[in-house]
């Protein structure tokens, strides 16, 4: 009888070993944390301005994880104190006052997105004994670095189901393409701030990313080793939508008068074409021409004006 129940609470001890390993909260000491009187750059880079104006000089230019001194706490803006001494003014949606740096003493499971059955970036063991930067929290998730990118790292066992609905991964099979044709603004989580101050990430202008997934009205792509959330509405192709134009038969060429390639309502320029060049046309939606057009080495597609082209003979 004895022996019957050592070897039972040998099994249940197993038991519960094996479940807390498969949502185990992640085991890691806090290396260095923020004093309250320092930011971090979070995004790839910021200007330093003269004043808190985006049209005020740059007066430096501060790399990703670069600490400042904070000298003034404004709406949308931190007075700062650069590293090498300079005084200016940054804006908020790119840098984190509560900070931190930990460090992993067990493998850690650095998800897509704040669920527990979403999928990793890299193998947990990845993860060991390497220090990450902290940038926010996401209820009981922290919200990591990973290159360019980020990922969310588990701190307790709660798991609330019903959050499981509210989004999807895809398989790798179905990752796809989008491409924005103006300015799109990469976030962390679906909560934080607007389309004008809430990019804790960066924005990027007509760039090609592979999307991974979706939360809620947002796209999940892959950004550096990690991820980024790109609203669904923002300026991008979808890869139906590439799929249209470039399939879109006939096609046909224009000649273009001196015109610039733009995106649609004032969305911005991304090229100059000369006067004579020939263009193929994809589709047309009036008052626009849509064509093919590589921008910085990648293939993409852009706008002229139709009064600016004609018929190519």
């Amino acid at each position: 009888m004895k022996k019957r129940f050592i070897i039972s609470v040998l099994i249940l001890l197993l038991w519960i070993s094996n479940a807390q390993a498969d949502g185990r909260v992640a085991d890691f000491e806090v290396v260095e944390a923020s004093d309250g009187n320092h930011i971090i750059v979070i995004s790839q880079s910021i200007n330093v301005r003269e004043t808190t104006s985006t049209g005020s000089k740059i007066i430096s230019s501060e790399k990703s994880e670069t600490i400042m001194e904070v000298t003034e706490d404004l709406e949308n803006w931190y007075g700062v104190i650069t590293p090498d001494g300079k005084e200016g003014y940054v804006r908020k949606g790119y840098t984190q006052r509560d900070y931190k740096y930990i460090k992993f003493n067990e493998p850690a499971y650095i998800r897509m997105l704040p669920y527990d059955n979403a999928k990793c970036w890299y193998s947990p063991e990845y993860t060991l004994g390497k220090e990450f930067l902290v940038i926010g929290k996401y209820g009981e998730w922290n919200i990591v670095k990973l290159g360019k990118g980020i990922g969310y790292v588990r701190e307790s066992n709660n798991f609330d189901y019903e959050k499981q609905e509210r989004y999807a991964i895809f398989k790798k099979k179905d990752y796809f393409k989008i491409i924005s044709y103006g300015k799109v603004y990469l976030k962390t989580d679906i909560y934080i701030g607007n389309d004008d101050e809430g990019a804790k990430i960066g924005e990027r202008d007509y760039e090609v990313f592979t999307c991974v997934g979706f939360w809620g009205d947002y796209w999940l792509v892959k950004y550096g080793d990690g991820g980024a959330l790109i609203k669904m509405d923002s300026d991008i192709f979808t890869k139906a939508d590439i799929d249209y134009y470039y399939k879109n038969e006939p096609t046909y060429a224009v000649t273009a008068w001196e015109t610039e390639v733009n995106g649609r309502d004032g969305a911005g320029s991304i090229g100059w074409i000369e006067a004579n060049t020939k263009v193929e046309v994809l589709a047309e939606e009036y008052p626009w021409y849509i064509i093919k057009y590589e921008y910085k080495g990648t293939p993409s597609i852009g706008w002229i004006s139709c009064w600016d082209t004609k018929d190519y003979e």
